[in-house]
């Protein structure tokens, strides 16, 4: 009876299709966030690493679309501020572009949103988010 059996689960495993696994997509570490220097569109010398690691990821998971939201610390006057983020988002966005990302929009904050809230320049504060979206 044990051969029977044995025999009969092999002929139905046969029989019955298999289900395909789905293969998992990677995920990427979006969002991203870099540092800029003070009042520059630099990227600090840490950051400068963290954004090759983000290009990486840019070129291996290539996202729809990728969007940049940058900011300025709370130094400086609100129009200085804005004009700075823009620079910013623009310099991000012209990287990535080059990178090989496709549809990459950006935002200018300015100093709306602080990380540290303190008239003085704060580092945390002087940053860009890059998100990457799959629509």
């Amino acid at each position: 009876i044990k051969a029977c059996r044995s025999g009969y689960e092999k002929a139905m495993a046969l029989l019955t299709p298999k289900k395909k696994k789905k293969k998992k997509k990677a995920s990427s570490k979006s969002p991203y966030t870099v540092y800029f220097k003070f009042d520059s569109a630099d990227l600090t010398p840490k950051s400068e690493g963290a954004f090759n690691n983000l290009v990486q990821d840019v070129q291996k998971f290539k996202p729809k679309s990728v969007h940049v939201i940058a900011y300025t610390d709370l130094s400086g006057n609100a129009d200085y501020n804005a004009k700075l983020a823009e620079k910013r988002a623009a310099e991000i966005q012209k990287k990535l572009k080059g990178a090989g990302a496709k549809n990459v929009t950006v935002e200018a904050k300015g100093a709306v949103d602080p990380i540290v809230d303190t008239g003085k320049p704060n580092q945390p504060n002087r940053r860009a988010i890059v998100v990457f979206k799959k629509k």
